[in-house]
C-alpha cells in the first residue's frame, strides 16, 4: 500500500464515519436541498428581483445574488426541518441503526464518485503536464478502481476529456 492508497482510505474511512454519524436520512436532505434551492433559486430569483426592486434603492445584479443566496439558503433550512422531523421518526419507529448503516454506504458511495472525478481531472492534467510519475499512479491499488467507477458513471466524462 503506497503513501496515496493511505490518503484515499482514510477519505473513505472519513465519509464512512459521517454517513454512520449523519444517517441516511440526513445525507439525502443535504443532498437535495442543495439541488433544489439551486434550481428554485434559478427559477424565481428574477420574478423575486422584479417583486422587489421598486421598494429598494440596490442596483439589478446585486439583488439578483442576494436574492439568489437567501433562496437558496431558505430552502436549504426548509429541508433541513423535513430532514429533522423525518429522522425523529425514524427513530421514534427504531429504525436509527439503519438510517445510519444506510448513511454510511451512501456516503463512502458518494465520496468514491467525488474522488474518482478529482481522480479523472487529475489524471488529465497529469497527461499533459507529468505532475507525478505514471509508475506511482500504477503501483496504488485504490487509483485506478476509483477512477473507472467514476467512468462507470458519468460515461460522457471520457469522451468529454479525452476528445
Amino acid at each position: 500500500m503506497c503513501v496515496l492508497d493511505i490518503i484515499l482510505s482514510l477519505c473513505l474511512i472519513i465519509a464512512l464515519v459521517q454517513g454512520l454519524l449523519k444517517g441516511f436520512t440526513e445525507q439525502i436532505i443535504a443532498l437535495v436541498s442543495i439541488i433544489a434551492g439551486t434550481w428554485i433559486a434559478f427559477k424565481f430569483s428574477k420574478l423575486v428581483c422584479n417583486l422587489i426592486q421598486p421598494y429598494l434603492n440596490a442596483s439589478e445584479k446585486f439583488l439578483y445574488v442576494l436574492v439568489f443566496i437567501l433562496m437558496v439558503a431558505l430552502v436549504i433550512c426548509l429541508f433541513h426541518l423535513l430532514g429533522k422531523i423525518i429522522k425523529a421518526s425514524i427513530k421514534f419507529v427504531m429504525l436509527g441503526w439503519l438510517d445510519r448503516l444506510l448513511g454510511a454506504i451512501f456516503s463512502t458511495i458518494k465520496a468514491a464518485l467525488i474522488i474518482g472525478i478529482v481522480i479523472i481531472l487529475f489524471s488529465t492534467i497529469n497527461s499533459t503536464f507529468h505532475v507525478v510519475e505514471q509508475k506511482y499512479l500504477d503501483e496504488s491499488v485504490l487509483y485506478t478502481p476509483l477512477k473507472n467507477i467514476a467512468y462507470d458513471i458519468f460515461p460522457y466524462l471520457k469522451q468529454l476529456l479525452f476528445k
